[in-house]
C-alpha cells in the first residue's frame, strides 16, 4: 500500500497538532512497511498562485485550497493507492479517481460559529455569519467529494450529519494517538513545584488571553510552551508577571521533560479538535484543567481534570489553586488519565483502526 498524505501547511520541521499528528502516523506506518509521502505547498503541491495568497487565512482555504487540489490531485493519483486529506476545501473542486479520505481535524464553519462568540470586533473578518456559510458551503462540497471521513470528537460527527447531509456511514469517530513510550509520568521520585503548564500558540483562539488573566491568581509558577513569540500586547503582558515564564519552539525531547516539570496542564481554548497537547499532558500523568473545547472529549470533570467556562480566567485559578492544595487529588487525576491513554489513546491502536479504514477503501 502506498499512501499520499495531502497536508497543506505541512513543513519539513512540523509544527501544529495537524502536522505533528501526519509525521508520527506517518512515521509509525513506516515501521510497517508501508510507504508514504507527505504532499503540501513546500513539497509536491504546484501552483502559480502568490505566496500571500496561500498563506492568508480565509482567502487561502476558499481559493488556494480548491484551485491547487484540482490542479495537482490527479498528478498524484498516478503514484499513489490512497489520498489521505487533512482538509475537505483541497476536494471542494475535484473528486479523485483513487480512494479518499479526510480527516476532520477541525470544521472551520463551526470554528467561526463558536469564536465568533468571543473573540473582539477585529476578528469578525474572519469570524462571522458570512464566513461561517461560505466555508460551509465550501466544506460540504469537499466532504461529498470525499470517500471517507473521520472526525477526532462525537460533536463533529452529529455537526456534519445535522449540518451537511452527510450520511452516519461515511463518517468513523477516529481520535488522536500519542505516543505514551515517549511521553511518561515523572519518576514518582522526582519533587515538584506547584507549576501550571501551557502549550500551543500564544493567540487569544487558544485563550491565552486567559492564562495569562489567570496568573496573578494562581499560587504557583506558570509555564508556557509557544512555537513562536505571541503578538506585542500578548507577549508585554506576559513579561509583567513575575510568576510567568515563556520558553518558544522546543524540540519534542524538551517538551518530554516539560510535561514531567509541570503539576497541572492547563487548556482554555475557545475552540479544538482533538488538541494533542492536552493527550501529550495526560500521557504524562498530569490532571488537565481546561474549557469544554480544550478538553478534546478526553477530560471528565471531577475525574480526571476540571473543565471551567470559556474566557473566565478566575474560575481556572480556582481550579488550578484547589489542585496545588490537594497533591494526592492531582496524582489521582494523572494516574487516570495515563490509565486511558494505555487503554485507547496511544498511537499503535488509533493507527491500526486508520489503517483497516485504509484497506477497506482500497
Amino acid at each position: 500500500m502506498n499512501i499520499a498524505y495531502y497536508v497543506e501547511m505541512y513543513r519539513h520541521n512540523p509544527h501544529g497538532g495537524i502536522a505533528i499528528w501526519t509525521k508520527r502516523l506517518k512515521d509509525y506506518y513506516e515501521t510497517l512497511g508501508i510507504q508514504s509521502r507527505v504532499y503540501s505547498y513546500s513539497d509536491g503541491i504546484a501552483g502559480e498562485i502568490p505566496e500571500f495568497v496561500k498563506l492568508f487565512p480565509n482567502v487561502r482555504e476558499l481559493l488556494a485550497y480548491p484551485y491547487l487540489g484540482k490542479k495537482s490531485i490527479p498528478e498524484i493519483s498516478g503514484e499513489h493507492d490512497l489520498i489521505h486529506f487533512a482538509s475537505p476545501l483541497s476536494l471542494a473542486w475535484y473528486k479523485a479517481e483513487i480512494p479518499t479520505i479526510v480527516t476532520t481535524h477541525y470544521i472551520i464553519s463551526r470554528q467561526a460559529d463558536c469564536l465568533g462568540k468571543y473573540l473582539p470586533t477585529k476578528y469578525k473578518l474572519f469570524f462571522n455569519p458570512v464566513t461561517y456559510r461560505t466555508f460551509q458551503h465550501s466544506e460540504k462540497k469537499g466532504f461529498q467529494n470525499a470517500d471517507h471521513i473521520t472526525v477526532c470528537r462525537p460533536a463533529f460527527k452529529e455537526y456534519l450529519m445535522q449540518n451537511m447531509g452527510l450520511a452516519e456511514e461515511r463518517i468513523t469517530i477516529v481520535r488522536n494517538g500519542v505516543d505514551h513510550q515517549k511521553f511518561q509520568p515523572a519518576p514518582e521520585t522526582q519533587f515538584k513545584q506547584p507549576v501550571a503548564l501551557f502549550v500551543g500558540r500564544g493567540s487569544l483562539p487558544k485563550g491565552f488571553d486567559t492564562f495569562l488573566k489567570s496568573a496573578c491568581m494562581i499560587n504557583g509558577k506558570l509555564i508556557a510552551v509557544l512555537p513562536r513569540e505571541p503578538d506585542k500586547a500578548l507577549l508585554d503582558q506576559a513579561r509583567n508577571l513575575k510568576n510567568v515564564e515563556l520558553k518558544i519552539s522546543l524540540s519534542e525531547d524538551e517538551m518530554v521533560r516539560i510535561y514531567q516539570q509541570a503539576s497541572v496542564f492547563v487548556m482554555p481554548s475557545l475552540s479544538e479538535g482533538a488538541p494533542l497537547s492536552t493527550l501529550e499532558a495526560m500521557a504524562s500523568g498530569l490532571p488537565v484543567v481546561c474549557t469544554p473545547e480544550g478538553s478534546g472529549d478526553y477530560i471528565v470533570d471531577d475525574y480526571s481534570g476540571y473543565i471551567f467556562n470559556f474566557k473566565n480566567a478566575g474560575q481556572l485559578a480556582e481550579k488550578v489553586n484547589y489542585l496545588f492544595d490537594h497533591p494526592d487529588l492531582m496524582v489521582e487525576f494523572g494516574k487516570r488519565n495515563r490509565q486511558r491513554i494505555e487503554n485507547e489513546l496511544t498511537l499503535p491502536i488509533i493507527a491500526d483502526k486508520i489503517l483497516k479504514i485504509y484497506k477497506k477503501l482500497c
